[in-house]
């Protein structure tokens, strides 16, 4: 297995270097191999490249230069561009909790189809094919993406933007979101703020045989029509008809591997294969993820209060003012209080949101102050 924090660590000198922040992500072959220079990454290079594409960090340009593209790290002020109001298509997907960075992973999955580079920031883009377009936004705020379409072919390239989006979805078990589709009547058809029903819905009432009403224009509409004008009976999208219920549900899927083959490095032994399976792309930080931390100012307190309670009791031992063994009670106290604080605090910030109150507890004990170390030794064995 390879080394996570050798491979977060070389991810990072690219994302978080401040000339590739500068050109908003772009970077160039010679920028690898001039910031993978140390010994532990230099004979690597193709490898750590490998593995920004597979877990969608980056994507190559049609440029002559072979440069590549971290669309996390794209402007994040949304460009303008000429865009016609007339026959959008409008669709949105609503998540009951949005993964970060799905709008990034679909910018890398669909960049053959970005119209000009220009054209894509870090919560949007445009696609084109043909005269066909596609605005594409991550509303995080919303915990939405929002689609609008134009052009004579909508429904055939919002099939394949769905496919690409269903597929980060897979990558995802247990998501829960809605497919909202528009309403097509007399009031909606053209409107930029149309009425629009979840897809599941529009599918229950279709195999019962029934209208289904707009609740802006209370017209009732047929939803075969309805269906019709977002899904290519022909290109049927893949999450559409394998879960055809409201929300996916957990599924097993085999993880997709990067083989590397380590020739030489301080990490791992020479001639080793080693894997990295790929179970859930996600945002950099969530993909290859480090240990998580409590944040420095809560440590710094909670050892600023241990030392000034602890020289507190050693004063009122001395003074003979408490028995020595009175000592432990406040201490074991104390110890508990971070633990107790410290769990609330790493389920509070996300970084162990799914985790067992159990791993919680451990993950604390480890940064315990003073004891987190003899802590972490224990438990390693």
């Amino acid at each position: 297995m390879l080394n996570p924090e050798w491979a977060t660590a070389g991810v990072y000198q690219i994302l978080k270097h401040p000339e590739i922040e500068a050109r908003c992500g772009q970077f160039s072959r010679q920028d690898l191999h001039d910031i993978w220079d140390d010994p532990d990454h230099r004979s690597m290079q193709d490898e750590l490249l490998e593995l920004m594409i597979k877990f969608n960090l980056c994507y190559p340009l049609p440029s002559p230069q072979g440069d590549y593209l971290s669309p996390q790290l794209l402007d994040p002020q949304q460009p303008k561009y000429p865009w016609k109001d007339e026959q959008n298509l409008i669709l949105r997907y609503k998540y009951e909790f949005m993964p970060k960075g799905m709008i990034t992973q679909l910018i890398v999955a669909m960049h053959d189809y970005i119209k000009k580079q220009k054209y894509g920031w870090r919560n949007g883009v445009i696609l084109k094919e043909g005269a066909t377009e596609a605005e594409i936004i991550e509303i995080y705020s919303q915990q939405c993406l929002t689609l609008r379409l134009r052009g004579p072919h909508k429904r055939d390239l919002l099939t394949k933007i769905s496919y690409e989006i269903d597929r980060i979805h897979h990558s995802y078990p247990g998501i829960r979101y809605e497919k909202l589709i528009p309403c097509n009547c007399n009031q909606c058809k053209n409107s930029q703020d149309p009425f629009l029903f979840p897809q599941q819905k529009v599918k229950d009432a279709l195999h019962k045989n029934k209208l289904i009403q707009c609740y802006q224009s209370f017209e009732d509409v047929a939803p075969r029509e309805l269906l019709d004008d977002v899904i290519n009976p022909n290109l049927l999208s893949l999450g559409d008809e394998t879960f055809p219920d409201r929300y996916y549900q957990p599924i097993q899927r085999n993880p997709g591997e990067i083989n590397v083959n380590a020739q030489s490095n301080n990490h791992l032994p020479q001639q080793t294969t080693a894997t990295i399976t790929q179970e859930k792309p996600e945002p950099l930080g969530e993909l290859i993820p480090p240990e998580p931390k409590l944040p420095s100012l809560f440590i710094t307190t909670s050892v600023f209060i241990f030392l000034m309670t602890s020289a507190a009791l050693i004063v009122l031992v001395f003074a003979q003012s408490i028995p020595p063994i009175s000592v432990a009670i406040p201490i074991i106290a104390m110890i508990l209080l971070f633990v107790v604080a410290g769990v609330f605090v790493l389920r509070s910030t996300g970084q162990l949101k799914d985790a067992s109150t159990f791993t919680l507890i451990q993950k604390v004990l480890t940064q315990l102050p003073l004891f987190g170390n003899i802590i972490n030794a224990l438990l390693k064995k």
